[in-house]
């Protein structure tokens, strides 16, 4: 089993006159950004597994902006023993435009699970509400560049990583000039933690009654539920799969990946509209189509000149979305614009009424069913 909490972030800084400071390296506008983000750690190698999960790119390393001192497990009332959660990776993301996120992931190593399900009695379920409260409650400690430490539940953690990130990303003239705390809330913004938790090898799951499918019946369980005791709603998604921790299929992947890059984007957008069209000088259709054209051109080119790709049909997936848009870019930023005034809805329970069965199925119709087409091919 694995877990990948992401926190979206918006930064407009480069889209304002004078980016309030910001530092020009790491250059996340480059077709390969190098170099290191400071107090946070250094740009990925592409297709890295060092910061888990191959097949992702563009990435920073940020395990020296956040720590998890206390130890992490799960367990219910009738398993012999607990699952140890492990931190795998800590990683940062931003497009060079207006959207980022961090993402955080965790392990569970098969060897707990299989102590516990491997059994001839039947263990209670999993059950991802329990498991999400469990992980989100956790201290958590984020280290600034200044040399602060702050330490507080996992889940509150948003804005205090985006300090830290603020802090890290802007010259120190810059931090004279533009105090982070107001940069914060006035063109940076953070949302709150959304955990994805992939349960390998058909595991038992209780799926409660606060849930919302994704999929049909016919197809892998993918839903969305709330963790226990959270203000925050529909805050997890639970991707049921029949394949080992370690042997996610491209499907399941290229939904992962891309429905976080769009989660983010939207995010972002949402923020925008929120603030205004006045903070660059264009309107907010201007700057979304923008940041979608070049997500798209990225998206086109991945794996491109990787000789020996590991992964075909998620590379292939990731390129059918972007030629599905690449003549479209104004279609898909009206999607996009769409599925953000979701997200500015009033109540969370209005916002995420709709809002992630819009994105799965976006992702969905232009990416997954091609991927599946490729893997019957053989990769070709």
């Amino acid at each position: 089993m694995f877990i990948i909490v992401q926190i979206p972030f918006a930064d407009f800084r480069p889209i304002v006159a004078g980016e309030r400071g910001r530092l020009r390296s790491p250059d996340w506008a480059a077709d390969e950004p190098k170099g290191f983000v400071r107090g946070f750690g250094k740009i990925s190698p592409r297709n890295s597994s060092g910061l888990g999960l191959v097949g992702e790119s563009r990435f920073a390393d940020m395990g020296n902006a956040i720590r998890f001192p206390e130890h992490i497990d799960y367990r219910e009332e009738n398993w012999p023993s607990s699952l140890h959660i492990v931190p795998w990776f800590r990683r940062l993301y931003f497009d060079g435009q207006i959207a980022g996120r961090f993402e955080i992931g965790f392990l569970i190593a098969e060897d707990y699970e299989e102590l516990i399900f491997g059994r001839d009695d039947v263990a209670a379920p999993i059950r991802p509400a329990m498991l999400a409260q469990r992980l989100l409650t956790t201290s958590v400690q984020i280290n600034s560049v200044d040399g602060s430490k702050q330490t507080m539940p996992f889940a509150r953690c948003s804005k205090f990583l985006g300090l830290a990130y603020l802090a890290a990303s802007t010259s120190n003239s810059g931090l004279m000039s533009y105090p982070i705390a107001e940069t914060f809330g006035s063109v940076f913004f953070t949302g709150d933690p959304l955990a994805t938790i992939r349960i390998a090898f058909g595991r038992p799951i209780s799926d409660g009654r606060d849930r919302r499918y994704l999929t049909s019946h016919n197809e892998p369980a993918l839903f969305i539920t709330s963790a226990r005791g959270s203000q925050t709603r529909n805050n997890v998604i639970v991707q049921a799969s029949e394949r080992g921790t370690r042997e996610e299929t491209s499907e399941e992947r290229i939904t992962r990946v891309l429905f976080a890059h769009l989660n983010s984007l939207v995010f972002a957008y949402a923020q925008l509209q929120n603030v205004g069209s006045s903070i660059a000088g264009k309107s907010t259709r201007e700057i979304l189509r923008a940041a979608v054209k070049t997500m798209i051109e990225r998206l086109a080119t991945f794996n491109q000149r990787e000789e020996r790709d590991r992964d075909a049909a998620f590379s292939e997936g990731l390129r059918t979305f972007a030629r599905a848009y690449s003549g479209r870019i104004e279609e898909l930023t009206i999607k996009l614009e769409a599925l953000s005034a979701e997200w500015n809805k009033p109540t969370k329970l209005e916002r995420f009424r709709e809002y992630f069965k819009g994105v799965h199925d976006l992702v969905i119709r232009t990416a997954v069913e091609k991927a599946i087409d490729i893997s019957m091919k053989g990769g070709k």
